[in-house]
């Protein structure tokens, strides 16, 4: 379990889950349609061990696991949804904006399924993002239909966010919100 989890864990009693998807820690043969059952195979799971709705449960996706939070998020009504360093698109995050016209295969449309999400989101971003410009943040941010006020991490890179000291805190906040 990683950090985030453990404390998320310890503040509200136990209720954060984590799931690993095909080719992280997992065993398998990446792709889009395995990540997407890989998320929808651990909600199936939490629900029935848990007896817990989708109403009742925070989605939090982080990088290219914004990808399955996001499509899980378009389907199903969650009480709310924590993007961090969110990617909108897999080919443009590979290969830059140009090659998302050249190409009509684009995995990962995070963009095209924003404007579908049917609860309230937050945005984390780093200022000083390597691999995912905080560009599509913003995009991604201003297609959200229920989105919170973001928080861009000042001076900040791809895997320095949770290092800012009001990380934790305005993920209180926005969990308190929802409540």
């Amino acid at each position: 379990m990683n950090d985030l989890v453990k404390l998320l864990a310890a503040q509200w009693r136990d209720s954060a889950r984590q799931y690993w998807w095909t080719s992280g820690l997992s065993d398998g043969k990446p792709s889009e349609e395995r990540l997407y059952a890989d998320i929808d195979a651990a909600l199936s799971t939490v629900m029935y061990l848990y007896d817990i709705q989708p109403k009742d449960i925070v989605l939090f996706g982080e990088s290219i696991g914004s990808a399955p939070t996001i499509d899980l998020s378009t389907r199903l009504q969650f009480k709310g949804v924590i993007l961090e360093s969110p990617i909108i698109s897999g080919l443009r995050t590979m290969f830059g904006d140009y090659a998302t016209r050249l190409w009509s295969f684009d995995p990962f449309p995070n963009l095209k399924k924003a404007n579908k999400i049917q609860c309230k989101v937050l945005i984390f971003h780093g200022t000083r993002d390597e691999l995912v410009d905080i560009e599509d943040a913003i995009l991604l941010y201003n297609r959200c239909p229920h989105k919170v006020d973001p928080f861009w991490a000042a001076d900040m890179g791809h895997n320095e966010v949770k290092l800012h000291p009001q990380y934790y805190s305005r993920i209180n906040t926005f969990i308190n919100e929802l409540k």
